[in-house]
């Protein structure tokens, strides 16, 4: 979708954490209005709804994956077992109930617990910039050399996921009173 100058410019005051997921949601906002481009007033009337409705999207957690199931030519493993078992233990840990009781105020996007994994060393999920980013750049050397041919997503269990998510919850600091 085409945008003029004046959105753009007003699109790069968002944080780069959200932005993509804002630019997404203005670009949608727009096609729903029938507009063939996206102009200042666009981004101001989708931020004004995005703003006063973000509370009720939130998670607790943001769990990206790369386009790898789409057809990477660089993915070294499907991860989509994996990332489905990580999804179900987010959930369990109940991450949006801890940040509500440690987050003065209203919560938004850039409160969320980030987890990403890449299917491939491009990294196209960004998880160097995440809470925690598992890049499958070393798994081809775990192919070839693990014992038994046992792969590193195989090594990987749900106790060391609940592990993770218990030590952090025992770590994270009291709300104040």
């Amino acid at each position: 979708m085409k945008w003029t100058p004046e959105a753009k410019d007003a699109i790069k005051n968002v944080p780069f954490l959200v932005r993509k997921k804002v630019r997404s949601r203005v670009e949608q906002e727009a096609r729903q209005a029938g507009l063939a481009a996206v102009d200042l007033a666009t981004v101001t009337f989708a931020q004004q709804r995005f703003l006063s409705g973000q509370a009720s999207e939130i998670r607790g957690f943001q769990l990206d994956v790369c386009f790898g199931p789409r057809g990477c030519p660089n993915r070294t493993l499907p991860v989509d077992d994996l990332q489905r078992r990580i999804a179900a233990l987010l959930e369990q840990a109940d991450l949006l109930r801890f940040l509500k009781r440690h987050v003065g105020g209203p919560l938004k996007f850039h409160h969320e617990f980030r987890f990403s994994l890449a299917e491939c060393p491009n990294a196209c999920s960004q998880p160097q910039i995440k809470d925690i980013g598992v890049i499958a750049a070393c798994l081809r050397f775990y192919r070839q050399n693990s014992r038994n041919g046992r792969r590193f997503a195989e090594l990987l269990d749900d106790a060391a996921f609940e592990d993770m998510a218990a030590r952090f919850a025992a770590n994270a600091p009291s709300p104040e009173p």
